[in-house]
């Protein structure tokens, strides 16, 4: 019978495992020592116990703080074990409710994105949503040199006037006082799905769902808009009462996910590398 995932060359590994050395070595290249964290014997013993581990991989677990409940989630990740609860967000209830209702009833939505990967892929992972319910949506990306970033009261007011009665806007908003202003003004509902700093003050909308507003104490400041507006859709579907079938998230979905998050971190690094250099 072939070795499973736990056996085979991890337990030749824990073999070389000694007291000044992991798997046969005692030092790194940079001449920095290897060793185990320290790990509880018993912590190490129930895991191998409960979940068949062997030595090596349970001490390494232990060390790492992982516990007996946690490490099944650990050793085989998945997105509905580690995606956190969405109604941490703030306003994350209102958005979803705004957005199922504005479905059920079948009102005209729009997403009003950005240029850049994040806002792309956000209004992309939207866009897939409602078609994979068969609910149209209508895609707004503003012109980089005519309109600039963000919402805008001229694009606003046209959605309105093509019989738009909810405007989802994403990796922008949270600054868009005037704009927002002026949609709500005209009868046009908006719920804000960013991630930018906010200030105290926040514009008229139903719902501004941003991990890095004053007040949110949700501990997700670090995701970019692709991942604010993944729980809202995930929220929405279920809120719609969604099949699983088409409401499932595909890989396709994930890709798009994945692209927006990894761009956000390639951005958060050009930017520190550039306060790094202006010194």
């Amino acid at each position: 019978m072939a070795p499973g995932p736990m056996e085979g060359p991890l337990s030749e590994l824990a073999g070389l495992a000694t007291e000044d050395s992991v798997f046969g070595v005692s030092r790194s290249l940079s001449g920095r020592a290897w060793r185990f964290r320290p790990a509880p014997e018993r912590v190490v013993t129930a895991l191998m116990q409960r979940h068949g581990l062997p030595d090596v991989v349970a001490r390494l677990l232990a060390g790492r703080g992982v516990d007996l409940d946690a490490a099944a989630d650990y050793l085989s990740p998945s997105l509905r074990a580690l995606m956190p609860d969405p109604y941490v967000l703030r306003d994350m209830d209102k958005a979803a409710e705004r957005i199922a209702a504005a479905i059920r009833n079948g009102e005209k939505v729009a997403v009003f994105g950005d240029y850049d990967v994040d806002g792309a892929t956000s209004a992309a992972l939207l866009k897939r949503f409602f078609a994979s319910i068969g609910a149209p949506l209508r895609t707004y990306i503003p012109d980089r040199m005519a309109e600039g970033y963000g919402p805008n009261i001229p694009a606003l007011l046209r959605l309105r006037e093509e019989g738009v009665s909810l405007v989802i806007t994403v990796d922008c908003g949270a600054l868009s006082f005037e704009p927002l202003r002026a949609a709500r003004e005209a009868g046009l509902d908006v719920v804000v799905l960013d991630h930018h700093i906010c200030e105290p003050a926040l514009p008229e909308a139903v719902a501004v769902v941003n991990p890095n507003r004053i007040d949110d104490d949700s501990g997700l400041g670090f995701l970019a808009a692709v991942g604010v507006v993944f729980p809202g859709r995930a929220m929405a579907t279920g809120l719609v009462r969604i099949p699983v079938a088409a409401g499932r998230f595909s890989g396709g979905r994930l890709a798009v996910l994945l692209g927006g998050i990894a761009a956000g971190i390639a951005m958060h690094v050009e930017a520190v590398q550039a306060r790094f250099q202006a010194f």
